[in-house]
């Protein structure tokens, strides 16, 4: 259940992202073009959101067109950051060119990358009911 829903906030002229709160747990969805002139603005949403009672963060990608090599580096801080704190991290990244970025470099096998149009791992898909 989201208890605060904040309006979009402009990182860049071709960048946004809209945080949603929920007990616990916070969702960035990111929308763009994320570049060097993201950097200072989402770090600092992120200092004033991320804090002890943090249990999941979700770093939604399906909204970017582009990231380069600045917003790689959030991602990967953002998954130190979540092992040393504790808390549980996802990326959500479905096709395009943002997935070709985690691909060629290798992250999306190193980072929690989740395709939000699989079904989760594990999940045992359910046979349709008989008429």
């Amino acid at each position: 259940m989201i208890y605060r829903d904040d309006s979009t906030v402009r990182l860049a002229p071709d960048c946004s992202v809209r945080v949603q709160e929920r007990v616990g747990g916070i969702t960035l969805s990111l929308f763009g073009e994320y570049d060097i002139g993201c950097e200072a603005k989402f770090n600092g949403l992120l200092a004033r959101r991320l804090n002890a009672e943090t249990t999941e963060l979700v770093v939604d990608l399906t909204g970017l067109t582009f990231m380069d090599s600045t917003g790689l580096n959030a991602l990967i801080h953002l998954d130190e950051r979540a092992t040393e704190s504790g808390f549980d991290f996802v990326v959500l990244c479905g096709t395009g060119a943002v997935r070709r970025v985690l691909e060629l470099t290798g992250l999306h096998e190193v980072l929690p990358v989740v395709d939000p149009s699989e079904p989760p791992a594990g999940a045992v898909a359910t046979p349709p009911l008989e008429r």
